[in-house]
């Protein structure tokens, strides 16, 4: 049996697959967008309680897929300032932020600038 999950797209864009291998035949499970954003939003919610956690702090070598340019928003909330981030295959993310962190990623966003107009 082959134990490797597989996932194509429709040719037409509009359904995404997922194909387990089960015997005898592999399970195929299909999804439009909406299901797939559902899907994403309850793996993240489930990756969140493992008792494996994501790391609080990025290693110092960081390498991971970049999104090249987004949108996003900052907006006051009932609950404090947010900001909401696109990402094209997550979708829109929303973080609350303290007053506090809204000072220092602005101050670390104009430092990482400056040093990229300077070059």
């Amino acid at each position: 049996m082959n134990s490797v999950v597989a996932f194509a797209l429709s040719p037409d864009g509009l359904i995404a697959a997922i194909e387990l291998p089960t015997d005898p035949t592999p399970s195929v499970m299909q999804f439009d967008a909406a299901e797939l954003d559902e899907l994403i939003t309850c793996l993240g919610r489930l990756r969140e309680s493992m008792s494996d956690r994501v790391p609080e702090q990025l290693e110092p070598v960081f390498r991971a897929p970049r999104v090249r340019t987004t949108h996003w928003i900052a907006s006051s909330t009932d609950s404090g300032p947010g900001l909401s981030l696109r990402d094209p295959g997550f979708g829109w993310l929303h973080f609350l932020i303290t007053p506090g962190q809204c000072r220092d990623l602005a101050a670390s966003l104009l430092h990482v600038a400056g040093k990229t107009l300077t070059q």
